[in-house]
Order: C-alpha cells, then structure tokens, then sequence
C-alpha cells in the first residue's frame, strides 16, 4: 500500500517522459509512478523551489540547476522562488500533465531544479454505522499518516 504521505526533496528531472528526483534519503525516485497510483483520489500538493544555503548568489537562491536551459527563467530572474499549492481530485491530461482541483501543476518549474514536492491523500471516509473492520481501517490510515509525518520529521531534523 502507498502511504497517504509523500515527500520527494532533491533534484527533479525528466527522463523520456518520467518525472525522477534524486531525493538525499531514498535515492532516485519515480515520481510519475507515485503520483499515478493517487489518480482519481482527493489530494493536497504543495511544491517549491529549496533554496540553497552553500549557493545563494546562484540563480534561483542556489535551487537552479539548470543554468542557461532554465525554463523558469532563473537567468533574468535570478532570486525568484517559485511555490504551489492546491487540493482537489488527482488528474493526468492525455500528455501527462497532473491536475490538482483544476491547477496545473507545471513540471517545468521542478525539472532541473532542488524542489520539494510534498502530496498528502485524503483518508477514505469511513463507515458511519460504526463498523469495527472499518473503523479499524480507518485508525491504520491515520497511523500511517502519523508514521510518515514522523518519518518526515527525524528526516529534517
């Protein structure tokens, strides 16, 4: 099962149609894969650009990677960060571009850049009857959640 919690953080590229980011603790990581097995589902994204303490004076507040390839811009808008967020139902157009709630959410502003890009699923609802197999589904949801909010938090920390 995928956890409702997902958190890449790294550098974001695109290979032959696939979204990766080399993320410090997981590696190279599909992105694209991920994102899929949420369609349909009701979510909140939230992504921006990281910037980058050892490199400030670097286009993008040193997240820019991409140099004179920058499809931000980053060359004539050197300390522009970009951020995102939105929620809604998971969607992918017939060019794969991912919808949130009717907001784009533009693979250009990640590739080639140190993003974070975090999605959080929304918990089915459960039985109102009181059901105990749905309720206990419902309580290993949210002790996913949690786990992976811990998980998140020893990370940075």
């Amino acid at each position: 099962m995928t956890l409702p919690v997902q958190v890449f953080s790294g550098l974001f590229w695109n290979d032959s149609g696939t979204l990766y980011v080399k993320d410090e603790g997981a590696g190279k990581v599909d992105v694209t894969k991920i994102f899929q097995s949420f369609l349909g589902r009701e979510v909140q994204v939230t992504a921006h650009h990281l910037p980058n303490r050892a490199r400030p004076y670097a286009p993008g507040v040193g997240s820019c990677f991409a140099g004179s390839q920058c499809k931000v811009g980053h060359q004539f808008r050197p300390h522009y960060l970009w951020d995102f967020q939105a929620k809604g139902v998971l969607e992918a157009n017939s060019e794969g571009v991912w919808g949130i709630g009717g907001r784009l959410l533009d693979e250009k502003m990640l590739v080639g850049h140190e993003c974070r890009l975090v999605l959080v699923a929304a918990l089915p609802e459960g039985d109102s009857d009181g059901n105990l197999d749905s309720l206990q589904q419902e309580a290993e949801g949210i002790s996913e959640i949690l786990q992976a909010l811990q998980d998140i938090v020893e990370q940075n920390s």
